[in-house]
């Protein structure tokens, strides 16, 4: 072949070459396609709820610090006690920063050492729920009908129960209504309460 009919040829192929490496550091480099970019995060929220798991948290799930700062980086964790009837007992809280306020409170079963109880008192972490944090009675869809009122130290609380997921409680606070012990206040009281914890049972009681 004439020398300038090669040269053209290898131009052309040369060309076809560059733009085929282009477009593939174009794509490679995309937003979204970094490896691992379409894997959901294990870590991330909102969680799924089930019987024995809520995302990070799961029945098997040593209350310690160390594993629950482990299952959830993000977060720093402290050891604290509690009392139910003079009868003490640790919690792990699990905050934003050092000492920081409570986003999720955890708690053993009286049997081992394990995970059994998340107090959450934080919105957004949570998939598919009636209600969030700081949510009011009325916009739950909850009746009445569906709730209990708190005894003890939650005493003058109210707590409803949903169906879909049989270990989670939702806590509602109708302060300052200030009624009769035992008893769930009015609903034009009600419907003003607002959500300001969920409590989820690893293993449904």
């Amino acid at each position: 072949c004439p020398p300038n009919v090669v040269e053209d040829e290898y131009a052309m192929r040369l060309s076809t070459m560059h733009a085929l490496g282009l477009s593939f550091i174009l794509i490679a480099c995309s937003p979204g396609s970094e490896p691992g970019a379409d894997m959901p995060d294990a870590q991330s929220a909102p969680w799924e709820i089930s019987g024995n798991a809520l995302g990070p948290f799961h029945a098997d799930l040593p209350l310690t610090v160390d594993a629950l700062e482990a299952a959830l980086p993000d977060f720093s964790a402290r050891l604290e006690q509690r009392s139910v009837e003079g009868e003490a007992y640790d919690v792990v809280v699990l905050s934003h920063e050092v000492g920081g306020a409570p986003v999720f409170e955890v708690s053993a079963s009286w049997q081992s050492q394990s995970l059994a109880d998340v107090k959450i008192y934080e919105a957004g972490h949570i998939a598919g729920l009636r209600a969030d944090i700081g949510d009011s009675f009325s916009a739950s869809g909850f009746e009445p009908a569906d709730c209990f009122s708190g005894m003890e130290e939650m005493s003058g609380r109210v707590s409803c129960m949903d169906e879909r997921y049989p270990g989670l409680i939702y806590w509602f606070d109708p302060s300052p209504y200030d009624g009769p012990d035992g008893e769930i206040p009015p609903i034009s009281v009600l419907n003003d309460a607002s959500l300001f914890m969920m409590h989820w049972h690893a293993d449904p009681r």
